[in-house]
């Protein structure tokens, strides 16, 4: 879940309690949250959608209040989130919080945190009940598939280690018996104590193979889950990012690269464990009936103990892990921007959030660590004090029968470490499955968003485009950003595209990039509709420097040219057109100087000119820069200017700077996302309409 679909996310909870089960993946495109979040006319849509009429109280008194009769409902909180509140006692709220899930919350804090309206569904004419869930469990599927021949090796090599396991305590049975019988050491107790050493070698030799393969599979798990996520991350389309910020996605890979270790673990323990339980369980049913019928008993209790514990044990490990995740973000973002923080006077207002945000996290470590070891320490209980029961009902079975029990307690007693072992493992797993489960909700949000869409066809782009009559509004707005725009550019014109800030010229930048396709009206590059070209192979023809100019830590060389196969020569005349040659020689490393991180090593200026060296030494068919001279002086910006207007290629312009802008030959006023103005400088400044009002200011 992104930051802004709490919306989307209570809609889901709430439509839950009447046996509509779905994902927010599940909620069609229109609906969507997009960058401003669900307002209440939207949770109507959704709900009108899924056959629930919608009704919203007003309550007059007190909130908590409010009968429990008109719940499950959806109360908005002050400040903009949306939570379920699932039932009031007389001194406590369950709700369910996105961020959280099922949680408690006081009735003064729902009193004065929360709105006095709630929303309360029910079921119309058009509701059917649907059920799309149940896959969190999926990548963990493809994973056994794609591995399923190194699977298939790790059980085998598994089983035999275990069948050795269960051998020893056969054997040791067999030499304590014969040694009672026979009160010597015979050829049977020879024969015994050479198995036992032949077994023992095998065993250490099957569980090292069965080591080599474990570590194989992880790797291969480890790849095949990487390669999975990282691809979807780069097909995903472009909305996915407007939502979410590089500080939560960089925050899924750390729980991708956990999650990875317990797959393994889940994959390999679930088979053998429970494999192991039956053999033993039969075997001791042939032995003893009584033993196996205990034994059968504390499995019974442990697996119904472990089942009533696991969705506390989620809900514990989902505000850990919301917590946790609002920690690492916010320090991602403080300590990427840490320059700023501190000129900007906030380090301490920042370093009182941090601790506020650390403290949420410690509470809620501590809650979950605190179940957790208590669900262990019944588990380490188990595991130290059955196995002590089986000597006495030994002794017990002894005295009924009147039986030699010595070997069989002695071996029982291994075998029966082995099976609690086992058991406890099974238990385990269930804390490792609750948190893979977590894990996976958020991966999954990566996992299941829609590809941006790859068609086959590539043009020659020259520089030709055409609109007629776009609309587009970002997904979830009732507003429209661009309204019925209409333009054309030709080859090797220079376009500027202007406008007070909000206009919609970053919008129709990216539009033009492909970024956005649910837009209304038509683009055309060379006369090709933009819906059917490879925006791959198109933006591979357009040079963009955005405002905010992207550099990665490298050389500037790395950061210049796409492959090593571009001469030096011609990176330093591309670095003497935008006038940084001179300062680049003077670095000791000249061209192989290192970037920092984003950049923050060079100025913005510096960062601007070596964006848009990048875009002339890279020979793009068309340029596209977005307030791409706003961070250097006038003079460097005049030289670059003089440049650019020499060069033939197409350019659009996103500027303010009237230098930037006064000598293309057609500049696109915008104002409230529609076309006020088109036509040159001169043109437009005789017209005195708004692009006058704008650089007169008159």
């Amino acid at each position: 879940m992104s930051q802004t679909e709490c919306g989307l996310c209570v809609a889901v909870m709430l439509m839950e309690y009447y046996d509509v089960r779905l994902t927010l993946n599940d909620i069609p495109k229109e609906f969507s949250a997009g960058r401003d979040g669900t307002r209440i006319r939207g949770l109507k849509k959704i709900f009108d959608h899924f056959g629930f009429s919608m009704n919203m109280f007003k309550v007059t008194d007190r909130l908590s209040e409010i009968k429990n009769s008109s719940l499950p409902g959806i109360a908005y909180r002050i400040g903009g989130h949306f939570v379920v509140v699932e039932s009031i006692s007389s001194n406590e709220v369950i709700i369910l919080d996105p961020a959280f899930g099922r949680t408690k919350i006081s009735k003064d804090e729902l009193d004065n945190d929360y709105k006095n309206l709630i929303l309360k569904i029910t079921p119309n004419e058009n509701f059917k009940t649907v059920n799309t869930r149940g896959q969190e469990f999926s990548l963990i599927k493809e994973a056994v598939f794609f591995n399923k021949k190194l699977v298939v090796q790790v059980l085998i090599a598994a089983v035999i280690v275990y069948s050795l396991t269960l051998i020893a305590p056969l054997l040791l049975k067999g030499l304590v018996d014969n040694f009672l019988v026979s009160k010597q050491i015979d050829t049977t107790i020879w024969a015994l104590s050479i198995g036992t050493i032949a077994s023992s070698l095998v065993y250490f030799v099957v569980n090292r193979v069965k080591q080599i393969t474990s570590i194989r599979l992880s790797i291969s798990v480890d790849k095949f889950l990487s390669k999975k996520v990282v691809d979807k991350l780069f097909k995903n389309k472009f909305e996915f990012y407007l939502n979410r910020t590089s500080s939560d996605i960089q925050y899924r890979l750390v729980l991708l690269k956990n999650l990875k270790m317990i797959i393994s673990d889940i994959i390999i323990q679930t088979f053998l464990d429970i494999g192991s339980m039956v053999v033993i369980l039969i075997y001791i049913m042939n032995l003893q009936p009584l033993y196996a019928v205990f034994l059968a008993f504390i499995t019974l209790l442990v697996l119904s103990m472990s089942r009533f514990m696991r969705e506390k044990m989620l809900l514990y490990k989902n505000k850990e892990l919301a917590t946790d995740s609002k920690l690492q973000v916010f320090q991602y973002d403080i300590f990427r921007a840490i320059f700023d923080v501190k000129v900007l006077g906030i380090s301490s207002k920042k370093h009182r959030s941090w601790h506020r945000y650390y403290e949420d996290y410690i509470k809620s470590h501590e809650k979950n660590q605190r179940f957790i070891t208590l669900y262990q320490n019944i588990l380490a209980y188990i595991t130290l004090y059955v196995p002590i029961f089986i000597p006495i009902l030994g002794i017990w079975i002894s005295q009924l029968d009147h039986s030699n029990q010595v070997g069989t307690i002695i071996s029982l007693q291994s075998i029966t470490g082995t099976y609690i072992s086992g058991l406890i493992s099974i238990a385990q797993l269930s804390d490792n499955i609750t948190t893979a489960k977590s894990y996976l909700i958020r991966i999954d949000d990566i996992l299941l968003q829609e590809d941006e869409e790859v068609r086959n066809r590539i043009i020659d782009f020259k520089g030709n485009i055409r609109v007629n009559n776009l609309s587009f509004a970002y997904p979830g707005a009732e507003d429209k950003t661009l309204d019925d725009i209409s333009f054309s550019i030709n080859e090797g014109e220079s376009v500027a595209i202007v406008g007070e800030s909000g206009s919609g010229k970053s919008t129709l930048f990216y539009i033009l990039l492909g970024a956005y396709d649910n837009y209304e009206g038509d683009i055309y590059f060379e006369g090709l509709d933009l819906k059917i070209l490879n925006k791959d192979a198109l933006r591979e023809q357009i040079g963009v420097v955005p405002q905010d100019a992207l550099l990665f830590n490298g050389s500037i060389k790395e950061n210049l040219v796409e492959d090593f196969e571009v001469a030096d020569n011609d990176i330093y005349d591309a670095l003497k057109k935008v006038t940084l040659l001179d300062f680049v020689d003077s670095l000791p490393m000249g061209i192989n100087t290192v970037v920092s991180e984003n950049g923050f090593n060079f100025s913005g200026g510096q960062r601007q000119r070596l964006a848009l060296a990048r875009a002339i030494l890279n020979q793009k068919s068309m340029l596209f820069l977005d307030e791409a001279t706003s961070a250097l002086d006038n003079i460097t910006e005049h030289q670059i200017v003089e440049y650019l207007s020499e060069d033939s290629k197409t350019k659009i312009v996103i500027a303010h700077r009237l230098s930037t802008i006064k000598n293309s030959d057609k500049i696109i006023v915008l104002k409230d996302g529609q076309v006020s103005e088109v036509g040159d400088h001169r043109s437009l400044m005789a017209r005195k309409g708004e692009y006058y009002r704008m650089y007169s200011g008159k």
